[in-house]
């Protein structure tokens, strides 16, 4: 089942563990597909789903245990991916030794990007255009080492100009689109990698301390964006959970229509094409 945050014109659609892969899933920005492929595999295996779902209209948690893989006993670890989409995607990747014994497993995340355009990715959809005879979608381009060492970036196959840009904690070498991590760990200690990935259609980069003060903050002033939207708008109490529910449901729905302008403000509701390409059934 397709899972979607979104904030204003920046929004990403993946499978129920967290993962980017399918035709019409990915990272979105300005109408172009900045991460098309984004995966999270443990000794070579995919992670198994333990619960999961948006916590805000702009944020995402995945609860997930490790695959029967590389001699991993069943719910050895347990995973969690936290996700945020605001100017960029930020996420979260935490792990932890259930377990009395030390273990070591590999960590590994597929990244692509094919900078598709969102026209595109909908004519592939069959309940938005005809997969039949569609155009073939881009290339996914390389993923190359930035000029920092915590930095990756993802370069349009055909050299145009647009690229995503990987900040990465701990940072890791890229080998042929795959960050790949040998993880030790005592009985019940965690271990955590964060990653921000930054949209660029002009190929403009931003230096780390940049992107550190400009997306740290970000959530904080979306938080405080909802809630005085929640202040302003009308107040509903209720016998019936469903009204209840129906109620709170629309009122968030609502804040997550608006588009924010130049000065980081969400006033308007949003009338991009995107609305029709998405269901609340879908993405809640």
């Amino acid at each position: 089942m397709a899972l979607t945050i979104l904030e204003g014109s920046t929004f990403c659609i993946s499978d129920e563990i967290g993962d980017i892969g399918g035709e019409s899933s990915g990272f979105f920005s300005q109408d172009t597909r900045f991460l098309s492929a984004f995966r999270l595999r443990v000794n070579g295996g995919r992670p198994l789903l333990l619960s999961s779902g948006p916590v805000q209209y702009f944020s995402a948690a995945f609860y997930l245990r490790n695959p029967l893989a590389g001699g991993l006993a069943q719910d050895a670890v347990t995973i969690v991916r936290e996700r945020f989409v605001g100017r960029a995607m930020q996420e979260t990747i935490t792990l932890q030794n259930l377990g009395m014994e030390a273990l070591e497993l590999e960590l590994a995340i597929e990244v692509e990007a094919d900078f598709a355009d969102i026209l595109s990715i909908k004519q592939r959809d069959f309940s938005l255009g005809d997969p039949r005879h569609a155009p073939m979608l881009p290339p996914a381009g390389r993923v190359i080492g930035g000029r920092e060492h915590n930095q990756l970036v993802v370069e349009e196959a055909d050299g145009g100009t647009a690229r995503t840009q990987l900040l990465v904690s701990p940072p890791v070498d890229p080998i042929d689109g795959v960050l790949r991590y040998q993880v030790a760990l005592e009985s019940h200690q965690k271990w955590r990698i964060r990653l921000v990935a930054i949209p660029s259609l002009n190929g403009a980069l931003a230096g780390r301390e940049d992107a550190i003060r400009r997306f740290g903050e970000e959530r904080e002033h979306l938080q405080a964006s909802l809630a005085h939207w929640n202040f302003q708008t009308p107040s509903l109490r209720a016998e019936s959970r469903i009204i209840q529910r129906s109620f709170d449901r629309s009122a968030q729905d609502l804040a997550s229509l608006r588009m924010r302008g130049r000065d980081g403000e969400t006033p308007c509701p949003r009338l991009a094409c995107r609305g029709s390409w998405r269901s609340s059934d879908e993405t809640r």
